[in-house]
């Protein structure tokens, strides 16, 4: 998962000046607790939390760590359980009331910074979600991209499955970002039908259009619904970005089902 381990990294500003994901995979290994939390005993559960160590967490904490101590860079010790991927260290620090939806302001690109919710979102091991929205995660936290949340993450990254855990731990999954895009929308712009397919059957609302934004600003101009979409431009997307073995079977089946209930 180096995507994921990427932004991780740039969270944590350990790699900034590194030009590669392989690069930012490297750093994340030489991260160490000291040089992102001051105080001895939250440096003990970072430690303890890189250790897979669910004693010493529960040690650090009883000497008075906090679960939410904020170091440097924003980093926090759930940010840290998950940078280092020790999943049993993540799921205790949240059994003792680490936050998932903490969202950092240092993000020059994004004002609305980041949380672990959005590196769940993305991250190949689902159980990192899952384990969030058990306790308390909010499943319409914000993506990385403003206007959008994070089930556009999953959508982006091709998290099949984070996409079903949010939409059934409570996602709106007709949300419309800037654009007025919504997540079937999304799906279908980035050729994968197999999570179009996934979202039908979810119930997504397929009357829901796009802004068509004219001069003014003006977003009463509507475009178009997603089969219209579809309609118009048929297999294209398929065939010349070369993913007949992938999406053909997916895309037929999205055909099918609109034509059934009568959309295309």
């Amino acid at each position: 998962m180096k995507f994921d381990l990427l932004l991780v990294a740039v969270w944590a500003s350990a790699i900034l000046a590194c030009s590669s994901q392989q690069s930012a995979s490297i750093s994340l290994k030489g991260m160490k607790a000291e040089n992102y939390f001051e105080n001895p005993v939250q440096v003990e559960l970072a430690q303890a939390t890189a250790r897979n160590d669910i004693r010493g967490i529960d040690a650090a904490l009883a000497k008075g760590a906090d679960a939410n101590g904020i170091g440097r860079e924003e980093m926090t010790p759930l940010a840290w359980a998950f940078s280092k991927q020790q999943k049993e260290s993540f799921k205790r620090l949240l059994e003792k009331g680490a936050n998932p939806n903490f969202q950092t302001k240092k993000v020059a690109w994004n004002n609305d910074g980041q949380s672990v919710m959005q590196f769940a979102a993305l991250s190949e091991d689902p159980d990192y979600l899952r384990l969030a929205l058990q306790h308390g995660g909010n499943p319409n936290a914000p993506d990385l991209l403003p206007g959008k949340t994070i089930i556009f993450t999953a959508i982006r990254n091709r998290r099949s499955e984070n996409v079903e855990i949010l939409a059934k731990g409570g996602a709106d999954i007709d949300r419309q970002d800037k654009a007025g895009f919504t997540p079937i929308m999304a799906a279908k712009n980035d050729t994968q039908y197999d999570i179009v397919f996934l979202l039908m059957e979810l119930g997504a609302d397929l009357s829901k259009r796009h802004h068509l934004m004219t001069p003014d600003g003006d977003k009463k101009n509507a475009g178009q619904t997603l089969a219209e979409s579809i309609q118009q431009l048929g297999d294209r997307s398929i065939r010349v970005l070369g993913k007949e073995k992938e999406q053909r079977e997916w895309y037929d089946k999205v055909v099918a089902e609109l034509r059934r209930r009568g959309l295309m």
